[in-house]
This record gives C-alpha cells, sequence and structure tokens, in this order.
C-alpha cells in the first residue's frame, strides 16, 4: 500500500493525469480562490509536474493554497511553486513555552493572518515587490526562495537546483 503523503497527480503538456482521467488546467484554475499563476511552458523546459497538495485534489470545494512540485527528464526535483490567496488567509502554528526552571512545558494553538516577509533581495516582478533569499548553508549551492504578492496572490517559488537567475526568469513568465 502506497502512504498518501506520497501520491500525487503528474500534470504533462497542459492536463493533470490521474490514473486514466485527464483534468485540464482550466479546472484547477476555476476551483481555486485566487488568481493561480502558471510559468509559461518554455520556461519549465517541459518538465513533469506533481500537484503536491492539496491531496487527494477535490474540485467540489474551493481550493485554498496549491503547491506544484516540477521535475526534470530524469525524474529529478527541479523546482517548487506554491500560491495562496492574500485577504483572510490564515495559518495555524503550535506555540510551546517551555520552563526550564520547573521541568515544565505548555503548548497551544494560534490562527494568525497571513503577512509577507521581506527579507531578502528585492527584485521586481511584473510591478510586484519580490523577495529572493538564497540557501543559508555552508557548502554554496544554487537557488534559494523567491515570494512576491501579485494581485491578490501568494506566490513561493523554491529550487535548490536553479540560479536565482533562472528562477526570476521563471517567475517573469508566471501569468
Amino acid at each position: 500500500m502506497i502512504a498518501p503523503a506520497l501520491l500525487a497527480i503528474v500534470i504533462s503538456a497542459g492536463a493533470i493525469s490521474e490514473g486514466k482521467e485527464t483534468i485540464d488546467f482550466r479546472k484547477i484554475k476555476s476551483t481555486t480562490n485566487f488568481k493561480l499563476l502558471l510559468p509559461d511552458q518554455t520556461s519549465v523546459r517541459n518538465w513533469d509536474v506533481e500537484v503536491k497538495w492539496p491531496y487527494p485534489l477535490k474540485f467540489d470545494q474551493p481550493i485554498r493554497n496549491l503547491r506544484l512540485h516540477y521535475f526534470d527528464q530524469r525524474g529529478e526535483y527541479v523546482l517548487g511553486i506554491e500560491q495562496h490567496g492574500v485577504k483572510g488567509y490564515t495559518f495555524k502554528v503550535e506555540c510551546i513555552e517551555i520552563d526550564a526552571r520547573n521541568h515544565t512545558s505548555r503548548s497551544h494553538i494560534e490562527t494568525r493572518f497571513f503577512e509577507q516577509s521581506t527579507a531578502g533581495e528585492m527584485i521586481p516582478i511584473h510591478g510586484a515587490k519580490a523577495y529572493f533569499e538564497a540557501w543559508d548553508s555552508r557548502e554554496p549551492m544554487p537557488g534559494g526562495i523567491l515570494h512576491w504578492i501579485q494581485g491578490d496572490t501568494y506566490v513561493e517559488v523554491n529550487s535548490g537546483e536553479l540560479t536565482k537567475e533562472q528562477m526570476v526568469e521563471i517567475a517573469r513568465s508566471m501569468k
């Protein structure tokens, strides 16, 4: 049995295939509660795309957030793109308070409203301020995280394989 976390839907050439069923990108776009932005096909070099979440992909309710994984011809992970709406987007955070003196801890869940970070190098994309943060690693590695708000959509692109310039090129192709 395959664990649910490992299951995915693979997208190729503008359509999504799950078993024998094919779903068009337009159907996903019509179900999101934000404007879904996709890279131009020439920018992603005809890589395979996996809808990582939501899983399972359901069309009977609005999709609040979406994560796509792009893989090259060898099946190697190259790029991730995460998107969600900005207005009213909330997420839950577990807060843990540790009392070292009394050897106790307690935790609680907080709901927070989304706010974009402004850390990193500012790069203009489609008139918006995008921010790029390189990976913080001991060994030099390409890529990092590039994120911006376009209209009412938050977009986050990450890669450990592509350079900052390649990531910006893909980001600028997204419509």
